[in-house]
């Protein structure tokens, strides 16, 4: 009995800590990761439902559970005032948060003076937004601007192509746009030290949720997202700390990597649903990857390559760069033969 109740114990805590990045297939998710029925899924819902934990939207098709709502805060910032971000954090953000553990305030900290800073000294907009929503289980914050939009400041600072390239850029870890004051780090850290870390900005969103290894960017639809929109989540009760995030990712001395892993979404390098068959655009998408020691390029997304495409990648590439570990993920048969066969190639010439 003792076990029966731990295992329901754990399977709510996972559902409170979910249900918000999965509102609509949480039953699905629950059933999967437990390995039990849809039913008996349901019937967890339902009991956190009652206890007022979980709301529910929509009708039996079409549902869709979201956790209670709880307390909410909002500032307001003029840029051109040129707010400090500790003077910020002091007076309006840590009153809200200061029944929070000491090792979530730490990361609170370092998160919101990170995201803060840079859309006061680079988004170009005129005000920051900024709103807090407590519950019982977590605490999210959105930090947002009526700037340019974060995707496009970097594509107009980089000379991108277009927003799409911008996001590739900032999963092969590169978002800085002012490389003499800035260590690259303001946004990539931020998304290590929260459970889940959004940004939406033009027609991108680039999205990272802790445990999983790799970053993800992605299109929206085609509606413009005006300005930018941070979205932070950590859990009220995390034992996660800065020194831990910092160990993990940041450099052990000078000159070593600062990220040695990296997930690359290949159809980011695609424009108009072009096909991916040139050595040109398998450069685009291999562009300083050679600054990390394994890099994942995943294939989700996209139908068919180009043999000139894999070969420029798995095998040219490949035999530049022996030192870096070079996967894929997320393939379809044809794809995968013609990887093949580009690895199979490379093998064969030495």
């Amino acid at each position: 009995m003792e076990g029966s109740r731990q295992k329901s114990s754990i399977i709510r805590k996972f559902i409170l800590d979910n249900v918000s990045s999965h509102p609509a297939d949480i039953v699905k998710i629950i059933a999967q990761k437990f390995a039990i029925s849809r039913q008996a899924a349901a019937r967890h819902i339902k009991k956190l439902v009652n206890q007022g934990d979980i709301e529910i939207e929509g009708n039996t098709s079409g549902r869709i559970y979201r956790p209670s709502q709880g307390r909410i805060v909002e500032f307001t910032y003029i840029i051109t005032d040129r707010p400090d971000k500790d003077i910020a954090w002091r007076e309006d953000i840590l009153p809200v948060l200061q029944s929070l553990p000491g090792n979530v305030l730490e990361l609170w900290k370092f998160c919101f003076e990170k995201i803060f800073n840079y859309e006061v000294h680079h988004s170009g907009g005129t005000t920051i937004h900024v709103r807090i929503l407590q519950q019982k289980t977590q605490t999210t914050i959105t930090i947002s601007d009526d700037g340019a939009g974060f995707f496009h400041s970097i594509k107009e600072k980089l000379q991108l192509d277009d927003d799409q390239q911008a996001a590739l850029e900032l999963s092969e870890g590169r978002p800085s746009t002012d490389p003499h004051n800035s260590t690259g780090l303001n946004i990539l850290l931020p998304s290590r030290m929260v459970d889940y870390f959004a940004i939406a900005a033009g027609k991108v969103i680039f999205a990272h949720q802790y445990g999983i290894a790799w970053d993800w960017a992605f299109d929206t639809a085609d509606e413009e997202i005006p300005g930018t929109f941070i979205s932070m989540i950590i859990g009220n009760n995390t034992l996660r700390t800065t020194g831990q995030v910092f160990k993990e990712f940041a450099a052990a001395k000078a000159g070593d990597r600062v990220f040695s892993k990296t997930c690359i979404p290949v159809r980011l390098a695609q424009y108009n649903s072009e096909a991916l068959f040139s050595r040109s655009q398998a450069r685009k998408v291999l562009a300083r990857i050679d600054r990390f020691k394994i890099a994942v390029l995943d294939f989700l997304g996209v139908d068919k390559i180009g043999s000139a495409f894999a070969d420029q990648i798995f095998r040219v590439f490949s035999a530049e760069h022996p030192e870096i570990q070079l996967l894929h993920c997320n393939t379809n048969r044809q794809i995968e033969a013609i990887i093949k066969a580009a690895r199979n190639s490379s093998a064969g010439a030495t």
